[in-house]
């Protein structure tokens, strides 16, 4: 599933403003890959006011949820 709603508000991916980084460094997004740790460190102090940087639990930087422990998520302002 390309485009999801979250609630009443449709994804960012759906407009082209967002993608979803699933492997860094050859490797899995998760709290143990220290290259996605230091790629969240590096987007979060990188990207506009208004973005989403989403992740999963224990990279530094990124707000967590349940839909994004196996990928960090950028989406951009609108």
């Amino acid at each position: 599933e390309v485009c999801k709603r979250i609630g009443a508000v449709a994804s960012r991916h759906a407009f082209g403003k967002a993608v979803d980084i699933a492997i860094v460094n050859g490797a899995a997004v998760s709290p143990d890959n220290q290259a996605a740790k230091n790629l969240g460190r590096l987007l979060s102090s990188q990207i506009p006011n208004g973005s989403e940087l989403l992740g999963p639990s224990g990279i530094p930087g990124v707000r967590t949820n349940a839909a994004h422990q196996d990928h960090l998520h950028l989406g951009l302002p609108n």
